[in-house]
């Protein structure tokens, strides 16, 4: 990436008192598509970069320097999410110098979603065109089976997912901090009207809401409408979405109580989409994907992973050989 100017808006700051370790973690980071700054500290202090709007920091703490910690101490009490880099990639080998840029980017993109994603120039190859939209349908359990899900569907898959788990509003910061610690290269977000459609999110529909597309690929958030006793309602945001014009839908119920989905899946179904459902054995608890089982309108019933394989195969992507993570 070329140097940016240094009359900047909005930047991710990189520093490390290493010329070269800066130099290499800057072009490590060039896939990241925003303005970058660089500091070795020596022209200045951190808290002296006043011309410029940091929306990010990315600081090398490999050398335990009190210099840095202390400048990386006055960016957070500042407002400025800082990601720590402990390794000294100068000296990793290619793969592993792309294993640390993965990492970090991901990191990053949790701490500073907004900044990563919502600058049209930076982010256009993350919008879904097509519309495609999985509804990931889940209750008790669901957590575990969608991280072994999502271990055989990469983050750039073509389509965008909205998963509505059964859940209420002081534990959603916990469902997030799950998948972006357990789903690799993953980010997870809460909803928010006009948000658009994007590859690498894992949208969580927030309790008491409903999730519908605008015909400009954007998400747009209803009150629910109590149509069952469940929160938010797998039935009623299956019918948003199904009623969005340009979505192309496909429903994914994972493990849970109840029977919330059964009324739209049918609907689902008659229309041709396509359905699959967890296997009981593998459920925490299996009265949900059971209730879609005995309508008998013919929903596929697969593992968690098998389903992410399913899903990668409809979009002829090349299998991996990624290991199912174990989750306690």
């Amino acid at each position: 990436m070329p140097s940016e100017p240094f009359l900047v808006t909005e930047m991710l700051l990189i520093v490390s008192k290493d010329n070269h370790r800066l130099s290499v973690m800057h072009q490590l980071c060039d896939d990241f598509n925003v303005p970058v700054k660089i500091s070795n500290l020596r022209s200045g202090d951190v808290a002296g970069l006043t011309e410029i709007k940091i929306e990010a920091a990315l600081v090398d703490v490999s050398d335990a320097d009190d210099q840095i910690i202390d400048e990386a101490e006055i960016l957070m009490d500042n407002g400025v999410p800082v990601v720590y880099s402990e390794a000294r990639v100068e000296d990793l080998s290619e793969i592993l110098q792309i294993a640390w840029r993965n990492d970090m980017g991901k990191l990053l993109k949790v701490e500073a979603y907004d900044f990563f994603f919502k600058n049209d120039s930076h982010s256009d190859e993350h919008v879904i065109k097509n519309h495609d939209v999985w509804l990931i349908g889940a209750s008790s359990g669901g957590p575990k089976a969608l991280a072994q899900m999502f271990a055989e569907i990469p983050h750039d898959a073509p389509f965008s997912v909205v998963l509505c788990q059964h859940i209420n509003t002081p534990s959603l910061e916990l469902l997030m901090v799950f998948i972006n610690k357990g789903l690799k290269n993953w980010v997870s977000k809460a909803i928010s009207d006009g948000d658009k459609l994007k590859t690498g999110v894992i949208f969580i529909c927030p309790p008491g809401m409903n999730v519908s597309v605008s015909e400009q690929g954007k998400f747009r958030l209803a009150k629910s409408k109590g149509l069952n006793a469940y929160n938010p309602s797998i039935d009623e945001n299956i019918a948003s979405l199904m009623n969005s014009n340009n979505v192309n839908l496909g429903i994914v119920i994972l493990s849970g109580m109840g029977n919330d989905s059964c009324l739209k899946v049918k609907e689902a179904l008659k229309k041709s989409l396509p359905v699959y459902v967890q296997d009981s054995e593998s459920c925490a608890s299996a009265s949900m994907p059971d209730a879609v089982r005995a309508l008998e309108a013919g929903a596929i019933t697969f593992t968690p992973l098998k389903i992410g394989m399913a899903i990668r195969s409809r979009y002829n992507m090349l299998m991996s050989d990624v290991k199912v993570p174990v989750i306690a």
